[in-house]
């Protein structure tokens, strides 16, 4: 029984630790945006872009951080 339980328990921080891999992939991607949008700062379009991502991107990175401190 505490063999399986152990193994259960790694297969589960196992697959936490990969979703936190994808969403740091997808977090570096937004940063990128950013970045783009920050280079087109004369553009409303492009500063309402970053407006709206900035703030998701910083809440992501948010839950990311909670996740890896939990494992």
């Amino acid at each position: 029984m505490a063999a399986q339980f152990t193994k259960l328990t790694e297969e589960v921080a196992e697959t936490v630790m990969e979703g936190c891999d994808a969403l740091l992939r997808v977090s570096a991607g937004m940063q990128s945006i950013l970045t783009l949008l920050d280079l087109e700062e004369e553009s409303a379009d492009a500063l309402g872009l970053h407006c709206l991502l900035a703030p998701l991107k910083a809440r992501l990175d948010q839950a990311i951080n909670l996740i890896q401190k939990s494992f």
